[in-house]
């Protein structure tokens, strides 16, 4: 009976480790197809900087947050925004040429933990969305939500296009 246990413990734990480790290259391979490429930035904007006193927080831009990052902006980027739901994290801010620190478009990609989890959060942007869906956008694939927000209710047909885009390739993951 000792004789089996090991064997089958090891084969176990090879079993979770070669799965877990498809699973984030799955996840890291939805947030390279997803993230804004430099041709969809609009015309007069850049890759925006991140400012001296959140650099602490945000390390890049656009960066991929890390569990720090995760903890500190969950509840901040939506209400209600749960950081044991959510695996990763895709940052990508937008500033016009004119102000390169400011946020003027951003773009979010979540990977949640599974499909319950993202229904259960979906929900909740979702509900965000509605309420600033001049400023907004929300698309969602599986335990996958891409999240656009502009600051001016004028630059919102810029985030429609990106959206669009990004939603033609979400159709393909």
């Amino acid at each position: 009976m000792k004789k089996i246990i090991f064997p089958t413990l090891l084969s176990i734990l090879t079993i979770c480790f070669f799965v877990s480790n498809s699973m984030s290259m799955s996840n890291l391979h939805s947030i390279d197809k997803l993230k804004i490429t430099s041709d969809e930035i609009p015309a007069g904007f850049q890759i925006g900087k991140i400012p001296d006193f959140a650099k602490n927080v945000l390390k890049n831009n656009p960066w991929t947050l890390d569990n720090y990052a995760i903890s500190k902006l969950a509840h901040r980027i939506y209400p209600g925004g749960d950081k044991k739901n959510i695996n990763q994290v895709h940052m990508t801010i937008i500033a016009n040429n004119k102000n390169p620190f400011g946020d003027d478009i951003v773009c979010y990609i979540f990977l949640f933990s599974d499909n319950r989890t993202a229904k259960i959060e979906m929900t909740k942007l979702r509900d965000f969305v509605k309420y600033n869906s001049d400023r907004s956008i929300v698309l969602e694939k599986d335990a996958v939500g891409v999240y656009l927000m502009v600051d001016r209710v004028q630059d919102y047909p810029l985030i429609e296009k990106i959206s669009m885009n990004i939603k033609k390739r979400m159709d393909t993951l």
